[in-house]
């Protein structure tokens, strides 16, 4: 009898765990891929998986960024913006498409701590490199 019951309790706990587990994947699945679209300079891009990594660091604590609250930001709010131009400046510096102007001009919301830490190395590097290359001066007299 005693043996019933503890099966009984452990069946239970199993169900629990296991529509828990379904309501948490259901929930993720309704985050369409407009709610995860940016829309930046340059055109739309959606962010991925390997976005939501770098911004649910565990260093961020507190200010870790999930689809979830991604999804909830207004499409003009500065953490938005922030985290679509950083991200997108990031595609560009890996695709080795980065450009002076990207830096200065375009993508002006870069916040670092929404790259890991080797994403953020390469970014700094690019970075260097754009201030190494000679920058072509406009004669402007008359």
């Amino acid at each position: 009898m005693a043996r019933q019951r503890h099966l009984h309790a452990l069946s239970l706990a199993i169900l629990i765990v296991l529509a828990l587990t379904c309501l948490g994947r259901a929930e993720e699945q309704q985050i369409s891929e407009k709610a995860l679209t940016c829309k930046v300079y340059g055109g739309s891009f959606v962010l991925g998986e390997k976005d939501f990594l770098a911004l649910t660091q565990e260093k961020l604590r507190s200010y870790k960024v999930s689809k979830e609250r991604f999804a909830s930001l207004k499409p003009n709010s500065a953490l938005r913006i922030a985290i679509c131009e950083t991200r997108k400046l990031w595609r560009l510096v890996k695709a080795g498409k980065a450009t002076f102007d990207d830096f200065a001009e375009h993508y002006k919301s870069l916040v670092s701590n929404y790259l890991t830490d080797a994403e953020r190395k390469k970014v700094v590097e690019a970075q260097m490199d754009m201030l190494a290359k000679p920058r072509p001066v406009l004669d402007l007299s008359i």
